[in-house]
């Protein structure tokens, strides 16, 4: 893995929540690698997110709610 490559990964961080995805993706939606949303979620905050990923270029994957449960780390 190169410098460069090692600084990028350190930098990364995860962030979740609507409040906060939305927040980065008016402020800084190039700092957005990729939003993933529940695929049931129809209301008004989710398509509120859709629409702003879709008007800043950002990836968005709409995916089963079980692989965005966070789990624990110890």
């Amino acid at each position: 893995m190169s410098e460069k490559s090692a600084d990028k990964h350190a930098a990364e961080k995860l962030i979740y929540g609507f409040h906060p995805v939305l927040a980065r993706l008016r402020q800084d939606p190039a700092g957005i690698f990729e939003i993933y949303l529940d695929l049931t979620r129809r209301d008004a905050r989710a398509r509120d997110l859709v629409h702003q990923a879709k008007d800043n270029g950002v990836k968005l994957a709409q995916v089963e709610a079980d692989p965005l449960r966070l789990k624990p780390t110890r």
